[in-house]
């Protein structure tokens, strides 16, 4: 109603008493500053660009760096200089340079030798790394991107920044390091060695002071912290984070916390004598703690900014908590002003940093910690490699598709899993990954190379049970200490079976040796025992004890349930959540927000009445139940009536009881033919029936690029998906067995020409293949192109299996290997596969073009824009059967002939009737 306002008068005045800073300042050399140019001395009146000739990738960054700089630094863009490394006038020596290129191009980067944190031979792109603590071999043409940061040698305060890389895409990974704010955020210290988006920062001036352990600058929000404002009188913020498996810590850790302070208003309230008013001189206290310990407790004395330097004592560097994640805590104590409005505040910026010394040491290979250390949840990027013989058994390859599910699911999909047959191992992916064998051991010859607790003699493995016993055993690795190897394998192909299904629980138990286990048999359970779900079940009967969030604001507690695929809800179901609270709650404020799969399902405003036992039923809506594993959230805000209630006294709490009630009574769909298979529901992949226990992989042989495929289909199924990952089965084409074609969904992955399933489903595909041909032969779609042999495109189809409705078959498939992994991507990847929609998709790369031949008309083909260069040939699609010509055309024609009669009839009897009438 514009019934509140405040007016700004134009005669307000802004003083800023300025002066000339005396003297030269020493600029700190830090590349987490550049995030604010001017704290690195950086203006653009006194900058230069040095650039090499003939190098148009280096002047596009360097055009990009100072559209950046232009946006944030100060001074005038026009006073720029930029100018060719060879021949530098004296006047250059007047200002900071941003020198740009590869270094063999630029001769001023040999020149400068060592004054660079990471110096380069003169020819070389690749740095020494002389004075780097961690050095690590690099092929001659691997692509990096360095960033480092020096003094000029003629003047100490001139600062030289490099934006430099081995190859073209280096410099342009250098480049987006610092344009980019979600990359820059992540540099420190004086050197960054950049690939893709991973960041490795390194503080050489230090290394250079402290010849103990390297550093590692962490900034928060490199652990996924962003700017967090903590709100007196009570506030915190807890950040849990992991650290690379290799890394010991070691002494002289610290933290440097960058916060912005303000403090209180000044304001009469009730509770204080009256007239007086409170002018606050401090904001609180903080405290901070690290893995448990208070490392410190700090007042907040003054307003604005301001940096804590606190050191972390060695005794706390250990965690303490069960899943080895370490704990930092920041609290606000603000209760002497806790009468004050408005209240002070904290800003902790995502950009404060720990500082973290360590000792590279090798991980540990017990088998207890499973998936660490091949997948650690740290800042780094975590990969691994599936390696299987290079003519595995169907076994084998299951057992590699059933790990590939078991780790997609313990990592929940953040692993970076790939898959090669033994003999196309690439050297750099064996040195540089986590390695997992996954076959019978002689079939693996590189197992003869590693020192493995059960060594691999002939067939089987020294001291590992009966030949029929599954092996599962870690070692480091040969090519690289900081690695591991994970061995699944047997002297059978049942023994591989056992250790792959063993692995893909997560759950491995050690024998004797820590690095062994041996497995006697992993029992399959029956797809009946899935269905045994009661109607009404309590979360006391699904393993939930009462549960009491104490936090002041939001609170969260996430309950998981069970529905089966193939069922749907009969009747009504609901949620009958049965709670208590504390009576000292703002009820004006104070709610309950049910959500189920994150999609509210109701709410309750708290009173005193619900504070002893509160009862409230949740209509559950169908629509919104998977099939599979179920979310229900109970997000509760609790806010007090009183603003000094300090939280650590526990009187602000809510209990949810586990007599909370879930109904939902089921009964089976009834007849999948009924309903349309569609793509767009992949993305509940128990909908489609596609669960572990219902689910066979259908694969060619000699097709490692097609086994990678389904590997990664495998892995987002276990992110994603409903069961057990051992229960799935895999099977070579030519090897399918009426009781796979019967009892499960297929999954068949390929080029259509080496898998004769494919010419057998022919007449039942959205799109067919001729036998040996590997491109679709759309007929059902509008407009037709030819394409060329050899051209690259993927293929995407659903259909409901034709030896069993109740069942589907999803085949991913392309015209080239290329062709069936993108195909494979389009599932796998979430931005593509929300694209997906209909029985048959076409992909080109991340282009995707949809359609339904089930409803006729279907789309226009993707192989129109396919064709390089070449001339593209409409050409009409087949003719429809007799039957459906112009079905519409009799109807009609009998429509108007019985129209015509009747009119005549209308007419004569007209006539007829005036002819007979008397004439008067």
């Amino acid at each position: 109603a514009a019934n509140l306002w405040v007016t700004i008068d134009s005669e307000s005045s802004l003083h800023l008493p300025l002066a000339k800073p005396q003297g030269t300042p020493v600029r700190t050399l830090d590349l987490a500053r550049y995030s604010n140019p001017r704290t690195l001395g950086l203006s653009l009146d006194r900058l230069a660009f040095v650039l090499p000739p003939q190098e148009p990738t280096a002047w596009a960054v360097a055009a990009q760096v100072a559209f950046d700089l232009g946006n944030r630094a100060e001074g005038s863009a026009a006073e720029i200089l930029a100018l060719y490394g060879r021949d530098l006038p004296a006047t250059v020596q007047q200002r900071d340079l941003i020198i740009v290129g590869r270094p063999s191009t630029l001769p001023l980067v040999a020149e400068l030798g060592t004054v660079l944190p990471a110096p380069f031979e003169a020819g070389s792109d690749l740095a020494s790394e002389s004075k780097m603590r961690v050095v690590y071999r690099l092929p001659e043409r691997s692509s990096i991107g360095y960033l480092e940061l020096a003094r000029a040698p003629w003047s100490s305060a001139r600062v030289i920044l490099t934006v430099l890389g081995s190859t073209d895409e280096g410099i342009q990974w250098a480049g987006n390091a610092l344009t980019t704010p979600s990359l820059r955020g992540r540099l420190t210290g004086d050197l960054a060695l950049v690939g893709g988006e991973q960041i490795s920062s390194v503080d050489t001036q230090r290394d250079a002071r402290n010849q103990g352990a390297p550093d590692a600058f962490l900034s928060l929000e490199q652990l996924g912290f962003n700017d967090r404002i903590l709100r007196g009188p009570f506030d915190s913020v807890q950040i849990l984070f992991n650290l690379p498996a290799e890394w010991e810590l070691t002494e002289g850790a610290e933290m440097q916390l960058d916060l912005d302070t303000t403090f209180g208003g000044s304001v009469i309230l009730p509770e204080i004598a009256e007239g007086t008013a409170i002018s606050p001189t401090s904001a609180g206290t903080l405290e901070i703690s690290f893995n448990g310990a208070v490392i410190d407790s700090v007042s907040l004395d003054r307003p604005g900014l301001r940096t804590l330097t606190l050191s972390i004592p060695p005794e706390v560097l250990v965690s303490t908590r069960r899943d080895r994640q370490h704990q930092l805590r920041v609290a606000l104590d603000s209760s002497l002003q806790c009468n004050v409005q408005p209240q002070g505040t904290v800003l902790l910026q995502a950009r404060s940093r720990l500082s973290l010394p360590h000792r590279i040491v090798s991980p540990s290979t017990a088998l207890q910690f499973l998936p660490r250390p091949i997948y650690q949840g740290s800042f780094m990027t975590d990969t691994a490699t599936l390696v299987v013989p290079d003519e595995p058994t169907a076994g084998e390859l299951q057992a590699a598709l059933s790990v590939a599910a078991g780790f997609g699911r313990l990592t929940s999909g953040k692993l970076q899993l790939t898959l090669h047959s033994i003999s196309e191992l690439p050297n750099e992916v064996r040195e540089n990954t986590h390695l997992i064998f996954v076959g019978r051991g002689a079939a693996l010859p590189l197992l003869s190379e590693i020192k493995l607790p059960a060594p691999l003699t002939g067939e089987g493995f020294e001291g590992a049970g009966a030949a029929e016993d599954g092996v599962v055993q870690m070692a480091l690795s040969p090519w690289n200490p900081l690695k591991v190897v994970l061995v699944v394998s047997g002297a059978s192909e049942e023994a591989v079976l056992k250790a792959g299904g063993a692995v893909s629980t997560g759950v491995v138990r050690a024998g004797p040796s820590p690095s062994l286990a041996v497995i006697t048999e992993v029992r399959q359970l029956s797809e009946d025992a899935s269905r045994l779900v009661l109607t009404d079940r309590t979360l006391g009967d699904m393993g939930y004890v009462a549960e009491t969030v104490q936090s002041v604001g939001l609170n969260w507690n996430e309950y998981n349930f069970y529905m089966p695929p193939g069922m749907k809800v009969d009747g009504e179901g609901y949620f009958e959540l049965r709670f208590s609270h504390t009576a000292k709650l703002d009820y004006a404020r104070s709610e309950i927000i049910v959500r189920l799969n994150d999609e509210p399902i109701g709410s309750v405003r708290l009173n005193d009445d619900t504070a002893q036992q509160g009862i409230m039923r949740f209509y559950v809506p169908p629509s919104v139940l998977r099939a599979g594993n179920n979310r229900l959230s109970v997000q509760s805000t609790l806010m007090p009536s009183e603003p000094c209630v300090d939280p650590r006294l526990a009187t602000i709490w809510l209990t949810v009881r586990p007599e909370s009630l879930l109904h939902i009574p089921l009964i089976a769909e009834g007849d999948p033919r009924a309903q349309i298979l569609d793509m767009s529901r992949y993305g509940n992949v128990a909908r489609l029936g596609l669960s572990f226990n219902q689910i066979a992989f259908v694969l060619p042989t000699q097709a490692p690029l097609a086994w990678q495929v389904a590997a990664s289909v495998a892995f987002d199924l276990g992110h994603r998906g409903d069961g057990t990952p051992s229960d799935l089965l895999a099977t070579y084409s030519d090897a399918l067995s009426p009781e796979l074609r019967l009892e499960r969904s297929l999954i068949v992955v390929g080029q259509p020409s080496t898998l004769p399933l494919i010419t057998e489903l022919s007449e039942e595909l959205p799109a067919a293949f001729e036998p040996g041909s590997d491109l679709a032969i759309e007929r059902n779609m509008r407009v037709i192109y030819e394409v060329p042999d050899g051209t690259s495109l993927g293929y995407l189809q659903l259909l409901a299996s034709p030896w069993n409705r109740q069942r589907a078959i999803l085949a991913i498939l392309g015209s080239t290997p290329e062709g069936v992994q993108w195909a494979g991507r389009a599932l796998t990847d979430a931005t593509l596969r929300g694209r997906l929609s209909g029985n048959y998709a076409v992909i080109n790369g991340e282009q995707i073009v949809v359609g339904d031949t089930r409803l006729g008309g279907g789309a226009i083909s993707l192989a129109a824009t396919v064709v390089p260069g070449g001339e593209s040939k409409g050409i009409p699609a087949a003719p429809p059967p007799a039957s459906e010509r112009l079905w519409w055309v009799p109807p009609v024609i009998g429509v108007a002939i019985l129209t015509m009669i009747a009119i005549i009839a209308l007419v004569g009897f007209s006539w007829w009737r005036r002819r007979r009438a008397p004439t008067i």
